[in-house]
């Protein structure tokens, strides 16, 4: 093997509203470790990976492309079209592993909330140019609208 990168990887979508669960499902069958995945969207995923191994992911029927992720790539934004979406409130997704505190420290934001239990990451009221520093930041999965959900 000739050392390890970084490849984007995207999924066919059949379009149900379990999509990440199809992406996961795809991920766990390749057998890549979620330590190894630093991105994930609603179509795909970040992984660190040997090339030799990327190139071979597109034998699998559900994977439609993979590509050399390029450095300095920012995380994906979700924006919400929902009618309950909080403006300038944001949830934060991170890798396994990250630090949300250190992260929110190191950018002067201060979390509305620390997650670590089903998720890694943090909620946040930022502005629009605190919202693409977080995405351009290390260990930073997906930033999105924050919304208000009755029970």
């Amino acid at each position: 093997m000739s050392g390890t990168g970084d490849f984007l990887v995207w999924v066919q979508q059949n379009g149900g509203p379990r999509r990440s669960d199809l992406v996961d499902e795809v991920r766990s069958r390749l057998g890549i470790a979620v330590a190894d995945v630093y991105r994930t969207w609603a179509d795909g995923f970040g992984v660190h990976i040997a090339p030799e191994r990327a190139a071979g992911l597109t034998e699998d029927a559900e994977v439609r492309r993979v590509v050399a992720d390029e450095p300095g790539r920012p995380a994906p934004y979700w924006p919400s079209t929902a009618p309950n979406v909080v403006a300038g409130s944001y949830l934060v997704w991170m890798a396994e592993g990250s630090d949300p505190v250190g992260l929110t420290r190191q950018l002067d934001i201060r979390p509305t909330g620390l997650f670590r239990i089903s998720f890694t990451g943090f909620s946040a009221n930022l502005t629009d140019e605190q919202r693409e520093l977080v995405r351009r930041s290390p260990g930073v999965r997906v930033v999105l609208d924050n919304a208000v959900h009755g029970v």
